[in-house]
C-alpha cells in the first residue's frame, strides 16, 4: 500500500508532466490520458493500480480513461451480461464463473463510417436498378 506522502509525490510528478495541458476530468485519476499498449493495460492498469484510491481505468485506443462510478443502467447491463454468461456456461459446461468482474475487448463500428458505407451501397443499388 502506498502512503499518503508517496501518493502526494506521484500527484506532484504527474502535475509537472502535464503542465500546460488541461486538468484531467478526474483529479483522483493521476494516469488518465496516459498512452499504454493493450498488453501493458491488462498487466498493470486493468486491476486497481492504486490500492489507496478508488480509481479504475479503461483502455480506449491506447489511452487510459478513468472509469466513472457505476450507475443504475450500467448495473442493469452488467447483470444482464452476467446472466447471459451464466446461461452459456450452464449450457456448454466448459467454464466456471469465478469472479464478478469481466474484462474483454469490444470493437465498435464507427457510426459515421457505417452510415457512409450504407449510403454508398444504396447509391450502387440505385444505379444497378436503372
Amino acid at each position: 500500500m502506498r502512503s499518503a506522502e508517496a501518493m502526494h509525490d506521484l500527484q506532484k510528478e504527474q502535475k509537472e508532466k502535464t503542465k500546460g495541458r488541461a486538468a484531467p476530468v478526474n483529479p483522483l485519476a493521476p494516469d488518465e490520458g496516459r498512452h499504454v499498449s493493450l498488453e501493458e493495460y491488462w498487466d498493470k492498469w486493468y486491476e486497481n493500480p492504486y490500492p489507496d484510491i478508488d480509481v479504475s481505468y479503461e483502455w480506449n485506443n491506447g489511452i487510459l480513461e478513468a472509469k466513472p462510478s457505476s450507475n443504475a443502467p450500467q448495473l442493469d447491463l452488467g447483470f444482464w451480461f452476467l446472466a447471459l454468461l451464466h446461461q452459456y456456461v450452464k449450457t456448454h459446461d466448459n467454464a466456471k464463473l469465478i469472479k464478478m468482474e469481466t474484462g474483454f475487448v469490444l470493437t465498435m463500428e464507427d457510426a459515421a463510417e457505417t452510415a457512409a458505407r450504407l449510403q454508398a451501397e444504396e447509391r450502387l443499388q440505385a444505379i444497378e436498378a436503372e
